[in-house]
């Protein structure tokens, strides 16, 4: 079993220390791998000036995948890596022996070509069975929501932008809880409006550094639209 971590977002990038010591003492970023996956912005996120951040999306088709990375784990304990992976999610990097909240989990994914021995798989499911309230996730009408209630994210295996195979078998990802308004998700006009206010302008470095690691969305090119309008309708009021 070859384990590696499914990054969609600021695990991948941020600098603050507990990240960069995560990444450079559990993965090997030297091998990582860039694939495709149903991922859009859709969650509302109070500790990003109530901006929104990436999620899973079940309900996409594959024309609207986007892409996120793979990065191998140096260990190949798959429990101890989803303690670390959400250690490494908190704000203060303190360990807490959780792998979720009500705002997301650390889910696993399995290769069907080759699926986890039973002994880990069975591990896996109990220490899952621990966490309080696990995989209670929102979904938009007509999805079925990212993570099952044994701890598996529920999309396709990812296929990797060059054809190459996945160094690895096993992935874990941690999948947020969707914000979802009358049963869908949110367009993106309010999207970037998030990043419009005044604490919004604090947080759209979260979007501009995706876009610089290579993790995208459907809703990019819309998004760098409107965010390109509010840029040039400032520059004309402040004349």
């Amino acid at each position: 079993m070859r384990i590696g971590v499914l990054l969609i977002g600021s695990l991948y990038w941020d600098c603050r220390s507990h990240r960069r010591t995560w990444r450079d003492t559990r993965l090997d970023m030297s091998c990582s791998q860039p694939v495709r996956v149903p991922i859009r912005y859709g969650r509302l996120s109070a500790s990003r000036g109530c901006t929104y951040t990436m999620v899973f999306s079940t309900g996409l088709t594959e024309a609207k995948y986007g892409h996120g990375i793979v990065v191998p784990c140096k260990s190949q304990d798959l429990i101890a890596e989803a303690e670390f992976l959400w250690t490494a999610e908190t704000a203060s990097g303190e360990n807490s022996e959780r792998i979720s909240k009500s705002w997301g989990c650390v889910a696993a994914l399995e290769s069907p070509q080759h699926p986890m021995p039973e002994g880990k798989r069975n591990d896996w499911i109990e220490r899952v069975a621990r966490e309080p309230c696990y995989g209670k996730q929102n979904s938009a009408i007509g999805e079925s929501v990212a993570v099952d209630s044994t701890g598996f994210l529920r999309i396709q295996w990812p296929d990797t932008l060059d054809g190459s195979e996945l160094a690895v078998n096993v992935l874990l990802a941690t999948a947020t809880n969707p914000t979802i308004v009358k049963g869908d998700y949110v367009d993106a006009d309010d999207i970037a409006g998030a990043w419009m206010t005044p604490h919004g302008k604090e947080n759209d470095e979260y979007f501009w550094n995706n876009q610089k690691a290579g993790i995208q969305t459907f809703q990019d090119q819309e998004l760098k639209r409107l965010l390109a309008r509010d840029l040039i309708k400032s520059a004309f009021e402040g004349l």
